[in-house]
């Protein structure tokens, strides 16, 4: 569940494992979220797919009519799981399905779920026929970011994420610029 948070919402781990279940309005697709990165708090809308995921969960869990507690509750103590746990356990997922992430050098932080969403807006805003730059804004505060520039930095082009780009780009370009033999 945590991981499809991070994924559809753009979450931040630390946010993700602090949300407790009267945080999530099933009803409207909301989740509310306290004391996230510069202790401020706000609204995420949540799709309506992802909201029926969450209801089922929560089901599965037995956490309906419960008044309050943790939406990802540690096994093994008396709180939320922790954010270190999330991050071993997502690593897990990647070995066990062997996905390597070849270029990310040691103690690199990992793939970034709230990054992939970024990039999957904006290319959706593209998409859409809408200018990026427009979208910004919206994101920038869906995202809790104190800055546009905070948000800005997601533009900057993946190459990972978007081979066959890489691949246009490359054969669009072959034989345009003359090979420099040396250096002037």
């Amino acid at each position: 569940m945590i991981i499809r948070l991070l994924y559809s919402c753009g979450l931040r781990i630390g946010e993700t494992v602090k949300i407790r279940t009267t945080d999530a309005d099933l009803g409207n697709g909301i989740l509310r979220l306290v004391n996230t990165k510069g202790d401020k708090q706000r609204l995420v809308p949540m799709s309506s797919g992802m909201t029926e995921i969450l209801a089922k969960y929560r089901m599965a869990m037995k956490m309906n009519g419960k008044s309050d507690g943790w939406l990802s509750p540690s096994s093994k103590k008396n709180g939320h799981i922790s954010d270190r746990a999330v991050k071993h356990r997502f690593e897990k997922i990647l070995k066990d399905n062997d996905i390597r992430l070849d270029n990310r050098r040691k103690h690199e932080r990992g793939p970034c779920l709230r990054h992939v969403f970024a990039f999957k807006s904006f290319a959706q805003t593209e998409m859409e026929g809408r200018g990026i730059d427009d979208a910004i804004p919206y994101l920038s505060i869906y995202l809790g970011h104190d800055s546009l520039n905070e948000t800005s930095k997601y533009l900057k082009f993946n190459s990972e994420l978007f081979p066959e780009i890489v691949q246009i780009w490359g054969d669009f370009m072959h034989g345009i610029l003359p090979e420099v033999d040396h250096e002037a």
